[in-house]
C-alpha cells in the first residue's frame, strides 16, 4: 500500500520520507499520495480540511529539494488526492561535488559545472532581486557594485529592473574566465 498522508503533520511527513530515502539510489521515485493542492487554492499550507491538512504545490517542491529530490509530474487520482513523486538526485553529480576547492579563482569559471546555471532563469533569484531593487528604490544616476558577479546574470536583471534610474554598474570577479564569457 502506497504512503498516503491526508491529517499527519509536516514533521511526521518530513521523517517518513527521509527514513525511505535514506534507502533510495540516485534516480529512485518515492512516491506517496497528499490532498491535491488543486482542489484549494485559497488556502494556506497546514489548513485543516475535512479531508486532511491542505499543502501547496510550492510546498511539495520545496520539500523535494530540501530532501535532495526533484518534483515529478503528479499524477491525480478521483478521491481528491494526488500521487507526488520525488526523483532522487544524485549529490554526486551535483557541481558543487566536482567544485575546484574555495579560494580557486576559477571555481567557477566558464569550463566548470556552475557556468551551467543561469541565475535569471531561476525564479527565486529574478524575483527576489528584483524585489530588492525595488524596495530600496536606488536614485537615479546610482552605483552598484556586484562582487562574484561571475558571467553578469545579475546585472542584466539590474539594468532591466532599474533601467529608468541610468544606474551605473561595476562588476567585479576573480574568474578571468567567467568575465571573459
Amino acid at each position: 500500500m502506497p504512503l498516503r498522508f491526508s491529517d499527519a503533520p509536516l514533521t511526521t511527513i518530513v521523517a517518513t520520507l527521509e527514513e525511505h530515502l535514506r534507502r533510495a539510489p540516485p534516480g529512485a521515485i518515492l512516491a506517496f499520495e497528499a490532498l491535491d493542492p488543486d482542489r484549494s487554492p485559497s488556502l494556506y499550507s497546514g489548513e485543516k480540511t475535512k479531508d486532511g491538512i491542505y499543502r501547496s504545490w510550492q510546498a511539495w517542491m520545496t520539500l523535494a529539494e530540501g530532501l535532495g529530490c526533484a518534483l515529478c509530474t503528479p499524477h491525480p487520482s478521483d478521491d481528491g488526492f494526488v500521487t507526488v513523486r520525488f526523483r532522487v538526485l544524485d549529490e554526486e553529480q551535483s557541481w558543487h561535488a566536482a567544485a575546484r576547492p574555495s579560494g580557486d579563482p576559477e571555481k567557477y569559471g566558464a569550463d566548470t559545472e556552475y557556468a551551467r546555471i543561469h541565475r535569471a532563469e531561476e525564479p527565486d533569484f529574478l524575483l527576489t532581486l528584483r524585489h530588492a531593487v525595488r524596495w530600496i528604490k536606488p536614485n537615479a544616476g546610482a552605483q552598484i557594485l556586484c562582487i562574484g558577479v561571475n558571467q553578469g546574470d545579475e546585472l542584466a536583471i539590474l539594468q532591466t529592473t532599474m533601467e529608468p534610474t541610468r544606474a551605473r554598474f561595476v562588476g567585479i570577479d576573480h574568474s578571468r574566465s567567467a568575465i571573459a564569457t
